[in-house]
C-alpha cells in the first residue's frame, strides 16, 4: 500500500513540476518513472483487473515521463 501512495504523490508531484518547467522537472520525472516501474511490477503480479489495470497505467507514466526526461 505504500508503494500505491508514493507512486500517486509522485505523480501528483511530477504534475505540478513539468507544466510549470521547475528547474527540477527533469529529475522529478526521473523519479515519477522509477517509482512508476515498481508500481509496475508489484500490481503485475496480482490476476484481478484492478491491480492488473494499475500495471498497465504505472507503464504508461513511467514511459511518458522518461520520453519528457530524455528530451530535456
Amino acid at each position: 500500500m505504500t508503494l500505491l501512495r508514493d507512486c500517486a504523490d509522485i505523480c501528483g508531484l511530477a504534475a505540478k513540476f513539468v507544466p510549470r518547467g521547475s528547474d527540477c522537472d527533469r529529475q522529478t520525472a526521473l523519479l515519477c518513472a522509477k517509482i512508476c516501474e515498481c508500481c509496475a511490477r508489484e500490481c503485475a503480479r496480482f490476476c484481478d483487473r484492478l491491480s492488473q489495470n494499475c500495471a498497465k497505467v504505472c507503464c504508461c507514466c513511467a514511459k511518458a515521463c522518461r520520453a519528457f526526461a530524455e528530451s530535456r
